[in-house]
């Protein structure tokens, strides 16, 4: 079972550098949010230009790919 009287005298000495550790590890994670953000938002603005300038939207395709691409589409939509 959980000793909790253990627990807590085991970190009443640790508690600077707990937060040391803390500010450290909310520094990297505020990093990896900011690089995450980013990359959402220059998907976003990709997808956004490809569905709204029609001279991206018209990418020319080869007619049997675009079939085949069509056909694997309503087999995932079918639910195989």
């Amino acid at each position: 079972m959980a000793e909790f009287d253990r627990m807590a005298a085991s970190t009443v000495g640790t508690q600077g550098r707990a937060a040391e550790i803390d500010q450290g590890l909310r520094s990297h994670m505020m990093s990896v949010y900011n690089y995450l953000s980013g990359g959402l938002f220059v998907a976003a603005g990709t997808a956004y230009v490809f569905g709204n300038v029609p001279v991206l939207a018209q990418v020319p395709m080869d007619q049997l790919l675009r079939e085949q691409m069509i056909a694997e589409f309503e087999k995932i939509k079918a639910g195989f």
